[in-house]
């Protein structure tokens, strides 16, 4: 059965900002995480894939990559798991993601527990919080750093991973509710205009189990 030891996790930043607080929630819920900071020399995709390699380096069987204005919900550790698991057994999901932007549609209720909606790869947008199966991280960087240059995208890293799942025929996974939610007292971590979608208006869905709110700054 998978578990958190079979996950690196990294913490996508760049100076002079300081993931001190999503450092702390991780370690809060006894998950340890790596640090890839942006360097000037560096584009915005290779930071993207330095992120991705970090992880990979670990050799566990997914990388769980972080920006670094993400805020967890406090059943992240726990949810965030059991969807993985899910996902794991799906040959056909390449990737999951905890945030979700998307509003519930009419007449459609919030679920209690987080449930895994599956859908195609070219669908994937806003890479906050996701997670992907090791093995194919060396083909999505190679991928991601041409198709982002050949498109004259330099922000398109969502979209470049999206072409590349749809490109190998597989899946997505992404949390419903979201299991994250955006810092917006920050900027954007490259500091190029924000997408519309940049806060998930179901995230407290998933924290009020708790009885905490982890909706805004700390």
């Amino acid at each position: 059965m998978l578990n958190w030891t079979d996950v690196a996790i990294v913490i996508r930043t760049a100076a002079p900002r300081c993931p001190d607080r999503l450092r702390d929630q991780l370690g809060a819920m006894g998950l340890g995480c790596d640090l890839s900071s942006h360097q000037p020399r560096r584009t915005v995709p290779q930071s993207y894939c330095d992120a991705w390699s970090v992880g990979g380096s670990r050799r566990t069987r997914w990388v769980l990559q972080f920006e670094d204005d993400a805020i967890l919900s406090p059943r992240f550790a726990d949810e965030a798991l059991r969807l993985l698991r899910q996902a794991n057994d799906d040959l056909q999901i390449g990737l999951v993601s905890f945030y979700n932007g998307r509003r519930p549609r009419v007449g459609e209720k919030v679920p209690i527990d987080p449930r895994l909606e599956i859908l195609p790869g070219r669908e994937f947008l806003m890479a906050q919080a996701a997670a992907m199966r090791s093995h194919l991280i060396g083909d999505h960087n190679r991928f991601v750093e041409s198709w982002t240059e050949t498109h004259d995208r330099p922000f398109a890293t969502d979209t470049a991973t999206a072409e590349f799942l749809r490109e190998r025929s597989l899946r997505f996974g992404k949390s419903f509710p979201s299991l994250v939610q955006h810092d917006l007292s920050q900027p954007s971590l490259y500091g190029h205009k924000a997408h519309p979608n940049r806060r998930s208006p179901t995230f407290d869905a998933a924290s009020d189990r708790s009885n905490e709110k982890g909706s805004g700054p700390c």
